[in-house]
């Protein structure tokens, strides 16, 4: 596995360059960090929808190109810096990994391979998270907080067919299962009950009408009319 870049270049502190067409941090309505424009309009536009702009983190030219010969911005430490490759770095040298939502550090495989050797997530100290690997390809880790979600990825991966490997049947997963101690099928939960006779009328609710009483009526009504 390849280390993690550093974050400290040691070069002088200086400030980021100021002008158009600057970009920073927002945090998403879902909790995510992005990456977005923080021109006065689109700063408006991104708040509108529920995005709240990480201020402290400062902003930034995020121009350069995918080879990092053009580079216009500076980092905290102002070393030059390509945003294009690099989009996390000022946040994280301003002791920014704090904002990262736990699902996204997840979904970016952070809590196994840190995007940088200095950084550690407070976040994932009271949590334990389940990493699943395909069996059959290298193509994905599968991890969750709660391993029924990490199992049932897995399982989604194994029966989708993307490989003639990926055709697991139930009987496939169920012997994975108890080779590797994972629960395919507990997931698998009943919301309601399937014999609406027993259903119980919620707090609160209209009780349901009991037709047996009605239909006694309607008998006595009939005989009284012989």
């Amino acid at each position: 596995m390849v280390d993690a870049p550093t974050l400290y270049p040691e070069v002088q502190t200086v400030r980021s360059p100021v002008g158009r067409g600057l970009h920073g941090y927002y945090r998403k309505p879902n909790g995510w960090i992005v990456v977005a424009s923080t021109t006065s309009s689109n700063r408006q536009d991104y708040e509108y929808k529920g995005f709240t702009f990480l201020s402290r983190y400062g902003q930034f030219k995020n121009d350069g190109d995918a080879g990092g010969q053009t580079l216009k911005a500076v980092d905290a430490k102002g070393q030059p810096w390509n945003p294009i490759s690099e989009q996390w770095r000022l946040l994280f040298q301003q002791g920014g990994a704090k904002e990262f939502a736990v699902d996204q550090i997840i979904a970016y495989h952070w809590h196994l391979s840190p995007p940088y050797r200095e950084i550690v997530f407070p976040q994932l100290t009271s949590i334990t998270v389940t990493d699943y690997f395909c069996p059959e390809c290298d193509r994905g880790i599968f991890s969750a907080v709660n391993p029924m979600e990490a199992a049932q990825a897995l399982r989604i991966h194994l029966t989708s067919g993307v490989s003639d490997s990926h055709h697991y049947t139930a009987e496939d997963l169920r012997k994975l299962g108890q080779e590797e101690g994972i629960d395919f099928f507990s997931a698998r939960r009943v919301k309601g009950s399937v014999r609406r006779g027993m259903a119980q009328p919620k707090e609160g609710a209209e009780a349901i009408p009991d037709l047996t009483l009605n239909e006694e009526a309607n008998e006595r009504r009939r005989q009284r009319r012989t």
